[in-house]
């Protein structure tokens, strides 16, 4: 068995990939009937959308299988991203880059593999759309072409998710996209008894700039308080527009004094810009499973009494 190399963009393919919010998301049925659909046409038993993670593979849809993810030294679809075509395996038994693969010695007993590169809509190859089978086979140059539609159908739909969840203007998510992501964080904090903060900031003087010099000022001012935002705050932190001049932060691992901590520091990256904003914070030591609108509540509540004593 071969373990895969690392393709040349790697880091910038996983800044893509982690971008996108996909990663441990919950299924969605407009990936699922793309799964469904290469197991209707191709007649195999395991159809996937895989994502390529720094050290695993993630099913975002998968048809016969129950995991969602394996390792990456041994995917299938860590290799077939090194291409630009589909990688196309017909007997994984007698190919000495997976013989004794743990996945063709055991489940799901891979015999034929088929996985068309998905590419992230900045160009980088992020997954497979693939297709298993537990016999060997092949495929004729039209199931190649038909591979190749339906991988571009899943790039279609990973764009629209993107645009679903995403604020077009900063670049962060939207309040559809926070609330998808931080109920699921929330949820994992809960089963490992993490504590959470979320950040409630309203920045000050937009609705002046537009007024006076245009929706053009007002929204750089926007811009750079999402670039204060992306300064300040790691990478496992969930930032957001959720209003016209309103965001708000996930904060993973973080109680009051943490919190407290973090807003300082965004306080003092939003005067660099010459910015400022009024700014609070509601933490959760998830003595019980937090909700996020609580939690956006109590934050916003905060950033009012903030603004007021500071009127």
């Amino acid at each position: 068995m071969q373990t895969p190399s690392l393709p040349k963009d790697e880091a910038l393919r996983l800044r893509c990939l982690l971008r996108l919010e996909l990663l441990d998301s919950p299924r969605e049925a407009q990936f699922d009937r793309l799964t469904q659909l290469a197991c209707d046409i191709f007649n195999v038993p395991i159809a996937l959308i895989s994502l390529v993670d720094r050290e695993r593979q993630w099913f975002k849809s998968a048809q016969g299988l129950t995991v969602r993810e394996t390792a990456r030294d041994y995917s299938f679809c860590a290799h077939a991203i090194l291409g630009d075509t589909a990688l196309v395996v017909e007997d994984a038994s007698r190919d000495e880059r997976f013989r004794g693969n743990p996945l063709v010695d055991g489940e799901p007993h891979i015999a034929f593999y088929a996985g068309h590169p998905v590419r992230a809509p900045e160009g980088a190859k992020i997954g497979t759309l693939c297709i298993i089978d537990r016999e060997p086979r092949h495929l004729s140059e039209r199931e190649l072409r038909i591979l190749a539609q339906l991988a571009l159908l899943v790039e279609s739909e990973i764009a629209m998710h993107r645009q679903a969840i995403q604020d077009e203007l900063t670049r962060l998510l939207n309040r559809r996209g926070f609330a998808l992501m931080a109920g699921q964080v929330l949820h994992q904090l809960y089963r490992i008894g993490m504590p959470v903060s979320v950040l409630f900031l309203d920045l000050d003087g937009v609705r002046h700039l537009n007024e006076r010099f245009g929706h053009g000022e007002g929204d750089r001012a926007l811009r750079q308080c999402a670039e204060a935002l992306g300064a300040v705050f790691r990478a496992s932190d969930l930032c957001a527009r959720i209003g016209g001049d309103e965001f708000a932060v996930l904060l993973a691992d973080a109680d009051e004094g943490s919190a407290a901590v973090a807003a300082g520091r965004l306080h003092e990256a939003l005067l660099l810009s010459g910015r400022s904003a009024a700014l609070g914070w509601a933490t959760s030591h998830m003595h019980e499973c937090p909700q996020l609108d609580d939690l956006l509540l109590r934050a916003e509540q905060a950033m009012h009494r903030a603004k007021k004593g500071g009127a």
